[in-house]
């Protein structure tokens, strides 16, 4: 199974209250996590986490690391060292300040783990939450 997240940002002391004063209600990062609610996904890929072993990081969330990854193209070194670094990405990525960020390993096994089919799946939604959104 996987770390579970609350709808917009792990659970933790100041985390929401952080975020909502630290973070621009302008920001764009702010207003794509408004538009784009990616916890359904917990439930959706949850077939594809065993109950055995270590608890993997919340699908929903690495969806969303991946989107940062490709919003700004760059590798997964580089958007977790962001995600470490920057509060409006942290906020969007769903990890309070005071959480681990994942290894940017965790990103290829993810990947591996969603397989061809799965990340087609996963676009399509995308697409339409846009789209159902006016993007």
């Amino acid at each position: 199974m996987f770390k579970a997240t609350s709808k917009k940002y792990e659970r933790s002391f100041l985390g929401n209250y952080l975020f909502e004063k630290l973070v621009p209600e302008s920001h764009p990062l702010r207003i794509l996590s408004e538009i784009a609610d990616f916890s359904r996904m917990d439930e959706d890929l949850k077939h594809l986490y065993s109950e055995k072993g270590q608890r993997a990081h919340s699908p929903a969330m690495m969806i969303r690391i991946s989107i940062l990854k490709d919003l700004y193209n760059i590798s997964d070194e580089r958007v977790i060292q962001m995600i470490k670094e920057n509060i409006p990405a942290r906020m969007y990525a769903g990890i309070s300040l005071e959480s681990k960020v994942p290894d940017p390993s965790d990103l290829t096994y993810f990947r591996r783990r969603l397989g061809e089919e799965n990340f087609q799946d996963l676009f399509t939604r995308t697409l339409a939450i846009a789209k159902e959104n006016g993007l």
